[in-house]
């Protein structure tokens, strides 16, 4: 049987794996983007870094990214206060797991949607 030290430290250890995962996926979804965008080529240098506010992916971007973090905190400060009421290390390790998972979701979410209209916008 384990001891809930090996245990929490199992739950903290998968925790560093989906976080490297959930990066490596947002690495790879931008590598591949930019290959199938044409290396860049397609692109001058003005038009790379043209960041006018009328472009429209550029304005909901800039909503969504302070929103999703905004509402990621939310989350995590609504279910660690639901946390601290549960009784037991174990309880309360899956259940920041849980919190840590879905505000990793919501983050992620954005960012992809981020990149695949930064590749878009051409």
């Amino acid at each position: 049987m384990l001891s809930p030290d090996a245990g929490s430290k199992g739950s903290f250890k998968q925790l560093d794996i989906l976080f490297m995962a959930l990066l490596a996926g947002q690495i790879l979804l931008c590598v591949i983007l930019y290959f199938l965008a044409g290396n860049g080529e397609n692109r001058s240098d003005a038009s790379a870094m043209n960041w006018e506010l009328s472009n429209t992916f550029v304005l909901v971007v800039m909503a969504l990214l302070p929103g999703a973090y905004v509402l990621s905190r939310m989350i995590y400060l609504r279910r660690r206060a639901e946390g601290a009421l549960l009784l037991g290390l174990q309880r309360k390790i899956e259940h920041y797991r849980a919190t840590v998972v879905i505000q990793m979701a919501v983050l992620e979410g954005v960012n992809l949607i981020a990149l695949v209209f930064f590749f878009l916008q051409g």
